[in-house]
Order: C-alpha cells, then sequence, then structure tokens
C-alpha cells in the first residue's frame, strides 16, 4: 500500500470547521447543529496530536498505514461536507437561486431555515461518528501526542556521516575530487576564507565526494587543521560551534553560552590554514561564516548541500560544485559490482543485458545503483531480473530499498510540501509543468493553507514550488516567452526517478489514462487525460470515478469529449481542465460543479459560457484563452465572488464584457477586456476597484464614446501596481464614427499606466498625437523594459525613448507616416549624469517593421549609444536611405555597437550602403542577412566612396545570407577565407556577382542559386573537408565544376 499522508488534510479540515463564517452560520442553524460541528473540531483535533507519529511509523506498520487511509477517506468526505455548508454560505450571499430545484424542491434548499439546518445536521452528525470511532482505534497503535506543529522534518534524523570512506568502492569521481582539490589548493593567498558548495539531488555521492577530498594526500599536507562536521538540518549555530571546536580539539567542550562558544572557536582556528567541511547544509549559515575570519590565509569551508538556496546564500564564495549524475558504464560498473558479488547470481549474457536495462533505470543516481544491485543479487533466476526489468520501480512493494535517496530528500520535508510533492504524480514522466498552472491546481485542491486569504494562499503557493525546486526535486527550470501571450511563464520537469517516488505515494488515488485499455480504480481521486486518439471519447470512463477531486486533459492534440452522459452529481471535483478538446454537452453538466475551483476551457470550441456558470462560487481559476468562438460570457459573472484568475487573451470573438464585472474584488488576474458598443455591455470605468496585476489588454477601445476621457480616467488603470504587462489596442487603427477629433488621444492620456510597468503594447492608435506620459521629457516609465508600437497611421513622431535606463526590447512597427527618427525627439537631451547621458543603455533588441514612409535613421553625435544591442533587425523599410549615418567615426562611436551579434535588413529598395566605419566595428557579429535589397551595394566611407560590404572586419560572423541584391558586386578575394568561425554562406538572387572568393576550412555549409553571372567554381572547395551540404543550381554560366570535389566528404 501507498504512504498516506493525511496530516495536512485534517489541518485544512480544522481551519474550515474553526472558520468564523461557519461559526456565524452555524449558530443561527440551531444548536443542534452547532454542537455537532464543535464535536467535529473536537475530534480533528484529538487526531490531529497523532498524526505527526502515525505518518512516521507506518513504513513498518501496515496496520496503521491502514488506519491512516480510513481516516483520509473519512476526512475527504468532512471536507466535501464543510465545502457544502460553505457554498451554501457564498450563494446566500450572492442571491442566486439554485437553477436545480423546481419551485418544490426549493422547500429544501438553504432558503428553508427549518429543513436544511436538519438535513445538513445529519450529515455531519454521521461524519462525526464514523470519525469517532477511526479515532478510538488509535489507542492500539500506542502514538505519542506530538500535536498539530507542521515540523519539518522528522523524528528519525539522517545517519551522521564522517570523514572516513571506502575509496575502493568509489566509482566515477576522479575528476570531480581533481577539480575541487585543484580549487582548494589555489587558494593558497587568499586572506578571506573561501567558501565552496557541492551541490546536487540527495543519493548523488555528495558526501562521498566530501569524503575522498577531505583524505586527499595533499589537502591534508596543505591544510593544518581539518575539521568534519555533519550538518545535517536542525542547524542550531550552537551545537555547530561546539561541534567544530570538539572536532578541532578531539575533546569536548561544555560551556554553552555563546560568547565562551565564540572565543574557544577563535582559538582553535586563528593563524592556522584549516580546512572545515559542513556536510548536509540545509539552511543559509552566513552568522557561522563570520566566526571564522580568525583562520590563516588560504583557509577553506566545503558545503555539502541539496539546496539551491544555500548555495546562492553563500556570498564571496567559488563557484558552486554541481554534482552530475554517473555516466551509464559507470553506473553499470557500480551495479554490477553488487549484483555479481560472491554470494549473488552467476554472470551469464541474458543477465548483464537485463541489468543494463535495470541500469537505466537508475538516472546515474551512485546510491540507486548500489542499492538495485544489492536487490539483484538476492535473485539468481533470469525471469526474476526480467519481472524487476519490466516493472515500474514503485510497484515493488514500496521497498524504501529501491529509491533510498529519493525517499531520504521526501521524508525531510513539511507534511504540506509532500502534498503538494506526491500530486505532481498526476503529470506524465517528462512533462514540463508551468508553475503558475502547478500551484493554481495545489490551492483548488486545498493543500495550501489560507491563513490570511487567498493571497496568502498564492505567496504560501511560491515558497513550496521554490523549496521543491531547491532540493531538486523540480529540474530543468527554464523561462519561456510565450508569443500568444506576450508573456513570461516558468517552467519545470521532474526527474522519472523523482516521479517514480510521487507515483508511489499516491498510489490508486492519481491515474493516468493514457491508453484505452489504460487500467483503473474506482478510488481515483485524481485523474489526468493524456491520449492522443482524437477520435476517441475519453471520458466515458470518469463515470466509475465517483471519489474524483481533479480532471485534468494533457495532451496537446485535439479529441472529442462528450459530457452529456456523464453523472457529475456523483463526483466531487475540484479541478476540471479539457484544454484543447472539442467538447459537447457541458452545459447540462456544469450544473453540479458546485465544489469546482478550477475550470480549463482554454483552446476550446465552446461559442458562449453557460449563465449556470455564475453559480460556481468557489470557482478561483478560469481559464477561456485561445477560445476563438467565445462569443458571450454568463450575465451573472459577477456572482463569481471568489474568482481570482480570468484568462481571456486570444478569444477574438468576444466583443464586451457584461455588467457588474468590477464587483468581483479577489480578482487578481484579468488578461483580457473588450471594450464593446452593445447595450448592457461593461464600460471601461469597470476596472476601476479591480486590483489587477499581470498582464492586461485592452483592445476595442475606440467604443470608448463622448465622455472619453472621464470613462477612461474611471479605469483608474494607474493605481494598479502590481500590472505589468498593458497592452492597448483599437481595432484597425481608426475611431468610429461617434468619435469626436482627438477623442483617442484624450482616452489614451487618461489610461496612464503605474509607474512599475515593465511592458507596453499600443497598437492601431488613430491619433496622431501621443500621450504626455509617453513622449515628454519627464517621462515616468522608467521601469519599461519593452515596448511594442504599431499600426498608429496618424503618429509622425515616434516618442522620445532613449533615456529609459532598462528598455531592453523595442519594436516599432508600420504602418506609421513617420519619416525621420532619430534627435533628442527619439534619444532624449543629455544631462541628468552617465546613467541619462547614454542613449539606450540597455537596449538589447531592436526592430523597425513595415515603417513604409521612413527615409533616415539617423544617429546621436558625442553620447555613447546602444551599449547593449545584440539583435537589430529592419524589414520592411523601402524609402530608408540612411542607417545611423550621423554617427561620427572620429569619436569611435561605431566601437559602441560591438556588443551586436544580429543583424537583419530585408525589403530596403532605398538602402545603398552601411557606413564602413559600423562594419568596422561589428567585432561581435555572428549572423548577417541582407535580403531584397535592390539597390545595396555595401560599404560608404566618410568621403562618400561606395564599396563593396568589408565582411573581413567581422571576425566573429557564424551565418552570411546575403538574397535579392542584384548590385552586390564580388567579395574582396581573401575577405572570407580568414573567418574562421563562419559556418553557413547563402548566397542568391544577386546578379552583380561575377566571381566567388575562397572559403574558410570552418564552414559546414555553402548554397549558391540564381546568381546568374557567376561564370567561375570557388576556389579550393575540395580543400572544405567539413563542408556537409553544397547546393549550387540555376548559375547558367558556370561551364565547370569546382575542382577537388571528389575529396568532399559524402554527407
Amino acid at each position: 500500500m501507498a504512504e498516506v499522508i493525511v496530516s495536512a488534510l485534517v489541518q485544512v479540515l480544522v481551519e474550515k470547521s474553526t472558520s468564523h463564517i461557519l461559526g456565524e452560520y452555524g449558530k443561527m442553524w440551531g444548536s443542534i447543529f452547532h454542537k455537532k460541528l464543535k464535536k467535529l473540531q473536537s475530534t480533528l483535533s484529538t487526531v490531529q496530536a497523532v498524526l505527526q507519529d502515525a505518518e512516521e511509523k507506518q513504513v513498518k506498520n501496515e496496520a496503521l498505514k491502514k488506519w491512516l487511509a480510513d481516516l483520509k477517506d473519512a476526512a475527504y468526505d468532512a471536507e466535501d461536507i464543510l465545502d457544502e455548508f460553505n457554498y451554501e454560505v457564498l450563494r446566500q450571499r450572492a442571491g442566486i437561486q439554485d437553477a436545480m430545484k423546481t419551485k418544490v424542491s426549493d422547500f429544501f434548499s438553504f432558503r428553508n431555515p427549518i429543513i436544511f439546518p436538519i438535513t445538513m445536521t445529519y450529515k455531519i452528525k454521521e461524519i462525526v461518528e464514523r470519525l469517532d470511532n477511526i479515532a478510538a482505534e488509535r489507542s492500539k497503535f500506542h502514538l505519542t501526542e506530538i500535536g498539530p506543529v507542521d515540523r519539518r522534518y522528522l523524528i528519525t534524523e539522517r545517519p551522521e556521516t564522517h570523514s572516513f570512506v571506502d575509496e575502493s568502492n568509489i566509482i566515477g569521481r576522479e575528476e570531480d575530487k581533481k577539480k575541487i582539490v585543484g580549487s582548494l589548493i589555489s587558494r593558497a593567498g587568499r586572506s578571506d576564507v573561501s567558501v565552496l558548495p557541492i551541490r546536487g539531488i540527495g543519493g548523488l555521492g555528495k558526501t562521498t565526494l566530501a569524503q575522498l577530498v577531505y583524505n586527499e594526500k595533499t589537502v591534508a599536507e596543505h591544510f593544518q587543521q581539518r575539521i568534519w562536521v555533519c550538518v545535517s538540518e536542525n542547524f542550531d549555530i550552537k551545537n555547530i560551534v561546539r561541534t567544530v571546536i570538539e572536532s578541532a580539539t578531539l575533546g569536548k567542550f561544555e560551556l554553552s553560552d555563546m560568547d565562551s562558544l565564540q572565543r574557544k572557536l577563535r582559538e582553535v582556528v586563528s593563524g592556522k590554514r584549516f580546512l572545515l567541511v559542513l556536510d548536509d547544509v540545509w539552511n543559509p549559515w552566513e552568522e557561522l561564516k563570520e566566526l571564522l575570519t580568525t583562520g590563516a590565509e588560504g583557509s577553506c569551508v566545503i558545503v555539502t548541500t541539496r539546496s539551491a538556496i544555500v548555495v546562492s546564500s553563500i556570498i564571496g564564495t567559488l563557484d558552486a560544485h554541481e554534482l552530475k549524475p554517473l555516466s551509464g558504464d559507470e553506473c553499470w560498473s557500480l551495479f554490477e559490482r553488487n549484483a555479481f558479488s560472491e554470494g549473488g547470481a552467476e554472470k551469464s549474457v541474458n543477465l548483464v543485458h537485463i541489468g543494463k536495462a535495470i541500469v537505466e533505470k537508475c538516472g546515474g543516481l551512485p546510491l540507486a545503483a548500489k542499492m538495485l544491485g544489492r536487490l539483484m543479487r538476492t535473485k539468481r533466476q533470469e525471469r526474476e531480473w526480467r519481472f524487476v526489468m519490466e516493472s515500474e520501480i514503485w510497484k515493488l512493494g514500496g521497498d524504501d530499498k529501491i529509491l533510498p535517496s529519493l525517499r531520504l530528500s521526501y521524508n525531510h520535508l513539511p507534511c504540506r510540501v509532500k502534498q503538494c510533492f506526491a500530486y505532481c504524480a498526476i503529470f506524465p514522466k517528462d512533462y514540463e509543468i508551468d508553475k503558475e498552472m502547478l500551484i493554481q491546481l495545489w490551492m483548488a485542491n486545498g493543500f495550501i493553507p489560507s491563513d490570511r486569504g487567498e493571497e496568502d494562499m498564492e505567496l504560501k503557493g511560491h515558497e513550496i514550488f521554490n523549496e521543491l525546486s531547491s532540493r531538486s526535486f523540480f529540474q530543468n527550470l527554464r523561462e519561456i516567452h510565450c508569443a500568444r501571450t506576450m508573456s513570461t511563464r516558468q517552467r519545470c520537469r521532474m526527474h522519472d526517478l523523482i516521479h517514480d517516488l510521487a507515483q508511489s505515494i499516491m498510489g490508486n488515488e492519481c491515474h493516468i489514462l493514457d491508453k484505452p485499455q489504460s487500467n483503473s480504480n474506482t478510488a481515483v481521486r485524481h485523474l489526468s487525460i493524456t491520449m492522443d486518439d482524437p477520435k476517441l471519447s475519453t471520458v466515458e470512463k470518469v463515470q466509475t470515478f465517483r471519489m474524483l477531486r481533479t480532471l485534468l486533459r494533457l495532451s496537446d492534440r485535439s479529441s472529442k469529449i462528450d459530457l452529456s452522459d456523464i453523472n457529475w452529481a456523483e463526483t466531487k471535483l475540484r479541478v476540471l481542465g479539457l484544454s484543447g478538446a472539442w467538447i459537447n454537452g457541458f452545459s447540462i453538466s456544469i450544473l453540479h460543479l458546485k465544489h469546482l475551483r478550477y475550470l480549463d476551457l482554454s483552446r476550446t470550441n465552446i461559442t458562449t459560457l453557460p449563465e449556470a456558470t455564475s453559480s460556481l462560487l468557489n470557482l478561483l481559476m478560469l481559464n477561456l484563452s485561445g477560445c476563438l468562438d467565445l462569443c458571450q460570457l454568463p450575465n451573472d459573472i459577477r456572482k463569481m465572488s471568489s474568482l481570482k484568475h480570468l484568462y481571456l487573451h486570444g478569444c477574438f470573438n468576444l466583443l464586451s464584457m457584461p455588467r457588474g464585472i468590477g464587483r468581483l474584488r479577489c480578482l487578481r488576474t484579468l488578461t483580457a477586456y473588450p471594450v464593446g458598443n452593445m447595450i448592457g455591455s461593461g464600460g471601461i470605468e469597470e476596472l476601476k476597484d479591480l486590483c489587477i496585476g499581470g498582464r492586461l489588454e485592452l483592445y476595442g477601445l475606440e467604443n470608448v464614446r463622448s465622455v472619453a476621457e472621464a470613462e477612461a480616467e474611471a479605469a483608474n488603470i494607474g493605481s494598479k501596481q502590481d500590472l505589468q504587462h498593458l497592452i492597448l489596442r483599437w481595432l484597425n487603427g481608426r475611431a468610429s464614427n461617434e468619435l469626436i477629433e482627438g477623442n483617442a488621444q484624450n482616452v489614451l492620456e487618461a489610461l496612464r499606466p503605474p509607474q512599475g510597468l515593465k511592458r507596453l503594447n499600443i497598437s492601431g492608435y488613430p491619433d496622431g498625437r501621443l500621450p504626455t506620459w509617453l513622449m515628454g521629457q519627464s517621462m515616468l516609465l522608467l521601469k519599461l523594459e519593452e515596448i511594442t508600437l504599431g499600426n498608429c497611421p496618424k503618429c509622425e513622431h515616434v516618442p522620445q525613448l532613449g533615456r529609459l535606463p532598462r528598455l531592453a526590447t523595442l519594436h516599432i512597427n508600420g504602418p506609421s507616416p513617420v519619416k525621420h527618427m532619430g534627435g533628442d525627439d527619439f534619444y532624449g537631451t543629455a544631462g541628468g549624469g552617465d546613467q541619462y547621458d547614454r542613449v539606450f543603455p540597455s537596449l538589447r533588441t531592436f526592430a523597425l517593421r513595415d515603417m513604409d514612409d521612413l527615409e533616415e535613421w539617423s544617429g546621436v553625435e558625442g553620447r555613447p549609444s546602444f551599449p547593449k544591442l545584440e539583435d537589430l533587425a529592419i524589414l520592411g523599410c523601402p524609402k530608408l536611405k540612411t542607417i545611423l549615418g550621423t554617427l561620427s567615426p572620429v569619436l569611435r562611436q561605431w566601437e559602441n555597437f560591438n556588443s551586436l551579434r544580429r543583424l537583419t535588413i530585408e525589403g530596403c529598395g532605398s538602402l545603398i550602403s552601411l557606413p564602413v566605419e559600423m562594419i568596422q566595428g561589428l567585432s561581435s557579429l555572428g549572423f548577417l542577412k541582407i535580403r531584397n535589397c535592390e539597390n545595396f551595394v555595401g560599404c560608404s566611407s566618410s568621403s562618400g566612396g561606395v564599396a563593396v560590404l568589408q565582411v573581413q572586419h567581422l571576425t566573429a560572423l557564424e551565418e552570411l545570407f546575403i538574397d535579392g541584391c542584384p548590385k552586390w558586386g564580388n567579395f574582396p578575394h581573401d575577405s572570407l577565407h580568414h573567418l574562421t568561425a563562419l559556418k553557413q554562406v547563402r548566397l542568391a538572387n544577386c546578379g552583380g556577382v561575377t566571381e566567388l572568393p575562397e572559403f574558410p576550412q570552418s564552414l559546414l555549409k555553402l548554397y549558391v542559386k540564381r546568381c546568374h553571372n557567376i561564370s567561375s567554381p570557388p576556389e579550393g572547395l575540395g580543400s572544405l573537408t567539413a563542408l556537409e551540404i553544397l547546393e549550387i543550381h540555376d548559375l547558367p554560366k558556370l561551364s565547370s565544376l569546382p575542382r577537388g570535389m571528389e575529396g568532399l566528404k559524402n554527407s
């Protein structure tokens, strides 16, 4: 049976049963109900007192585990009853009539002050009796009352480590040892104490590696004093200092006051070059480091830890040594040594083959390989080995010998964190988990305490995620930029072995439906669907899952799901995720989902959200993003008082919002708000009192009418301090007929963003005057990191953006009447110190697109410009003749562009050349693309002459693309030969080229197409031994193939 964790659930029940709302309404429902509620609280508290001890002892006691499982089932049922009470309270406050009930059944509804308390009193009486019976059985297990404190650590402590190690049993750590020893010895002349962290997940061998270093002969000779301390999780500064002293003096130190300890520690290490190993550190330890400053030059501390937080907290440290898993061969050697040792199975070809397949399950963990090897040593028959190979590790009876290192890490988690981790078994292996989604799923299932409301839950969710990440339960953390939402999200994965651990803990509670014949159990509470068959109605099996709390579709492929025949009244769903599904029958089933807190219908085919959705009073998250056909939300959405996150981006047919959405005071995320012109639709003023954060898109702003400024000001955008990304869109770039001249400018002026805004998009703005908060010299949006301005057909000037200190990304898109870009209007005037004298000091990406009238982009003289620019793209600017032509070569201003890595110029038919000084300054350029520039020749000098592009100065160039430039001439003969980084060259549609240059030995790919005047092949082509792809075609004047082609490799 899987491990049972119930303490977190009981804690949730205690909080719910003692809530102020339930107590207040409980008295209204009569004394009997109130007494039963008090009895429930008492029983829960009694059981809660022994749960810490019970959960720790269950590993070796199946009867106790069964008792915990019974308790958990009863606790789930109790939570359903309490949630039903809470729902009725919310319904009464919202004034909602239950659409499921007729006039006759109204007699039994919450509004009847007699029937409802009687009915619910019976339910609570029944569950209290059930819990009492379970509680009474606790005495036979002799459990210790520890209390409801959510302790971070188990009583069973990690075995204390030591500095001794049998090196003959160590495999694959010799290079790690050499690297660390070299780092320690090289610090001999440093006056400060150097700290070297060794980090990795449990079981990788951090302690073993530290032991190897500690006992290395050169280390022993180099350091006058070596001290080993096993810290573990109970980090007590006094105990640590005392242990250091006793380890150094080989004697007992009885004094316990901190002053005496500090004096003795300084005495012990004073004037000595020491090496201190702090093994298994779980907490920041700056206070201890300060006490070690009296050691001699070159003193070092090694810290082994699983925690990224510990590593990041160490200031002035050496680079952390991230311990990597063993290689497959190393892992096999360790497994082989244990599996085929004396008394084990006899080695055979078949067993070696099976054994190597088993080793793949170790994930490179030395401890896992060692313990699996010892397990297999007890199995002498091939069929026994094959059984292990073909089974999931967690199915081996929950044997702790299989994954001891991972079990160790798990056992050290607080109970609430354990519950959150175990829930991750709902995701398939190698699934990339979205952090925000995961936290919302935890909240929906009640895994996170809500001591101070929903805001506190969200913060605690982030803390739990970070805790699991720092302990390496989550790995491969990365931030991705989503082009569709124009937002950044954090993703992570779980190692396969860690996923196995989560599955073993959840047991039958969690199931992944991944094939039509997938085995399942009616006890399933959390179900995910990953089947890719688009013709399969995958939810048919849900009819048997009456205990279901989570139903989550995780497949990226579309499939038809018919919900009309599902008996949703039998489920207690908290989470329903049907993203990407083709849904039938949804409106019928939604009425039953009173407990629902998470509803994801993103990228589905729904056209309207049923009115019954407004009865989901517990709902925290509603995701409708990407519902292309959605055109209407429920009129009573204002009654969904718990709603916290509403995702509407990508709902392009949703043209208005219902009135009253401003009453959703818990709302923190509203990704899009369409301003409609229909009678009865909500106006922009609905946003006034909403504390929205993250991303907000306001579109349809042309529908803000005659009282535009007052209406827009009422939206109170500037007060929303948590807003990070604001998108303002006028559809079709024009105002509606009702708008008076200048109305759009008044609207935009009134929509002044908060000063902390990081990303701003303005699209389709129909007026010619941009707002003062974007144009003025005293612009206050100094935290902006990204700006996109597009389709502003009357704006003749770009805003003054050059002095924004954090701006990293700038996109200016047409159509636009701007003819000249530059000067103080764009860069801002000098003054205000060095930070403000620099032009675009933080800009890394700059793109100009479809600027049909732009003729000149001038630089700014005498001030450093674009010092961090990495990517410059100029696309579709047919009249552009000059790019930064005013920068002075005398002042060496082009050297500011030495950070540029990518340069793309396309569709600039009037552009003839780039300044030669610009090319000479691009020392970091790795990618150059010039395409469809009919008049482009190459470089222009300060004297006015024009010559072919001086590519020989681009020493870092890796990719060169020249296409559709008929006036482009021949490369200088030796211009490419010395570009040793060049990997790819594409030359096409360049009629001015008559011969090809000699290419460098580094070239991997060469494409030459439709250059009709090339008459001779490139020299030395046969010597390009690294060449992988060669395409030469449509060269009518080429009469022969290059010499030496037989020397090229066939690829």
